[in-house]
């Protein structure tokens, strides 16, 4: 049996065709045709036929925009609903209404867009403080500013090695101490004023240094290579996602990551229009920019029927990747000291 996927024999090119013609007026008649009544009977051949044009985000994605040391290149799903509503947002919203998400659907010529709120996506992340935490320094990982480009920076080791060879070109306790003496990092080993966060989803401890970037490095990396702990005191910022929050969004919704032009303005876009389908948009914040979460409300058919497409072919089921964070975090003790949880 031939999937909705597959072109049509007529469709198909002989063997050596190095190019296909424009489709004739009679054959994008007949397509169009073909393609409606599928559409009434709930069938969207037209989303499948956009998915399978358009560019898929890849599995590892975000594994791949955190093999860096800097802080801002870790999603920030606690913060995401704030910032997800396109630029060019709807005016006409009544001041302190609050919104995070463009809600496309209706039928026929009523089909259109309006801002909308996702409750849950509002309440994704968890935040908890850690008054005088103590760590090592080898669990940090990430650093907020730096005069090297830490987003082309792979680990804090490299950083020391390679950004300034001169600190570390003595592996011995003297170096040591001298590289934790510096102004820009003291803070931190003394416990004043340092400022740490740590992210569930990511794992590492991310400093938010504004100074002694380099001299920290050098001194992680020696107490490295002499096998010697190196104590920190801050103040720990640990996010987690809420499981609740999740769990929620997972009943109303599917979620998939898409490109932002393909949901919004491309053949995706029209698809859906044509499809006359309900489903939300939410784009994502920096680094991910250009990519946006696409939402089918689990009790609408038509949004179903799209779900099933986009699990077809392949789209990245971002409800599935939120789940599976949440589970690795479960049982996992993220501090130790003494905390209170943010209001």
């Amino acid at each position: 049996m031939r999937s909705a996927l597959d072109s049509a024999p007529s469709e198909r090119l002989p063997t050596g065709t190095a190019f296909r013609a424009d489709p004739s007026p009679l054959r994008s008649v007949a397509r169009w045709f073909v393609s409606s009544i599928a559409s009434d009977l709930g069938l969207p051949l037209v989303v499948y036929r956009a998915l399978k044009d358009a560019p898929q985000v890849p599995s590892d994605h975000f594994e791949r925009s955190t093999r860096n040391i800097a802080s801002d290149s870790i999603m920030r799903w606690d913060r995401w609903h704030e910032r997800s509503l396109p630029v060019g947002r709807c005016p006409f919203v009544r001041s302190g209404e609050r919104r995070n998400a463009m809600q496309w659907s209706g039928r026929g010529a009523n089909y259109g867009s309006r801002e909308v709120e996702i409750e849950a996506l509002s309440r994704l992340g968890a935040h908890e403080v850690i008054e005088d935490f103590s760590g090592d320094a080898a669990d940090i990982g990430c650093l907020d500013v730096s005069t090297s480009p830490l987003d082309s920076i792979s680990s804090l080791d490299d950083m020391a090695t390679v950004r300034s060879p001169e600190l570390v070109t003595e592996v011995s306790q003297a170096k040591l101490e001298e590289n934790v003496a510096h102004e820009g990092c003291r803070g931190l080993f003394s416990g004043n004023d340092a400022v740490i966060d740590r992210f569930a989803w990511d794992g590492r401890l991310a400093w938010r240094n504004s100074d002694g970037s380099h001299h920290f490095a050098a001194a992680r990396y020696i107490a490295g290579r002499l096998e010697k702990s190196l104590p920190i005191r801050a103040t720990l910022n640990a996010y987690n996602l809420d499981a609740d929050a999740v769990a929620e969004l997972d009943r109303e919704y599917r979620v998939f990551l898409v490109d932002e032009r393909s949901a919004r303005s491309g053949d995706l876009a029209d698809a859906m229009r044509s499809f006359r389908a309900t489903y939300l948009v939410a784009d994502l914040p920096f680094p991910h920019e250009g990519l946006t979460a696409f939402f089918l409300p689990r009790d609408e058919f038509r949004a179903r029927q799209v779900g099933k497409a986009m699990d077809e072919t392949g789209q990245f089921d971002l409800g599935r990747f939120l789940r599976d964070q949440c589970r690795r975090q479960r049982g996992t003790s993220l501090v130790e000291g003494r905390g209170h949880a943010e209001g």
